[in-house]
């Protein structure tokens, strides 16, 4: 069970798309995501939704995200958890701050996960 602020788990509209933007900074690996609040404006104006900073290791690449753009670091009170991929990128898992939930499969202590996969 992953856990986000109750604004990133509102539904979105039936009747359309909702439109978002990352900002990447490549001098210090980060990205910032951005809620579109109008199509003339896609670059320059959005509201402000999640940060992550990636941290590449020799088995996988690492991505903290925060709710906060300034500071992503995973002692942070606004850190929300980690997104890893494996070296090809083809497999994810994501992990959250939150005790792990009752279940037959086992995670470490205080984190829980769910895994991704991407149709490469």
């Amino acid at each position: 069970k992953l856990t986000f602020p109750v604004s990133l788990k509102q539904p979105g509209p039936r009747d359309g798309t909702i439109q978002c933007f990352i900002k990447r900074d490549k001098s210090n690996l980060t990205y910032h995501l951005f809620l579109c609040l109008s199509p003339a404006l896609l670059v320059e104006n959005g509201k402000f939704l999640l940060s992550a900073k990636r941290t590449r290791r020799t088995t996988c690449t690492e991505y903290v995200i925060s709710m906060d753009a300034d500071n992503i670091s995973r002692s942070s009170s606004t850190y929300i958890g980690k997104l890893r991929s494996n070296f090809l990128g083809t497999k994810f898992i994501i992990y959250d701050t939150q005790p792990p939930y009752n279940s037959t499969q086992s995670s470490p202590p205080g984190r829980t996960s769910k895994r991704f996969y991407s149709k490469k």
